[in-house]
């Protein structure tokens, strides 16, 4: 027999917070690593970044349909998150290993 389990419109909203505040966080060191690969002259990098920050772009627009006031108020949040805290001026050795295609179509 299964298990039946009810989740509140709370605990919904939640996860669909932390979704959208992750696909933020993402888009944000995407678009540190375009820079870092420009500044590098490493064009195909590049273009890979570019694509994979195309995914989460849209990605953010389809919550932007279904959930646009929570989207607008996390990109606010996170604006406000951003500039209060300090970045690192060097990454780690292997911080951009999470977007090589291997990684990312692993977990598919």
């Amino acid at each position: 027999m299964h298990k039946v389990t009810l989740y509140s419109r709370k605990d919904s909203i939640t996860g669909t917070a932390l979704i959208i505040w992750k696909c933020l966080q993402r888009r944000s060191e995407l678009n540190e690593l375009i820079c870092w690969a420009k500044r590098k002259r490493v064009p195909h990098v590049r273009q890979h970044y570019f694509s994979y920050l195309c995914d989460e772009e849209k990605r953010l627009l389809r919550y932007c349909v279904s959930q646009p006031r929570l989207t607008v108020t996390l990109r606010y949040l996170f604006w406000i998150y951003r500039h209060l805290m300090d970045r690192p001026r060097y990454y780690v050795k292997g911080a951009a290993q999470k977007y090589r295609f291997t990684y990312l179509t692993s977990r598919i």
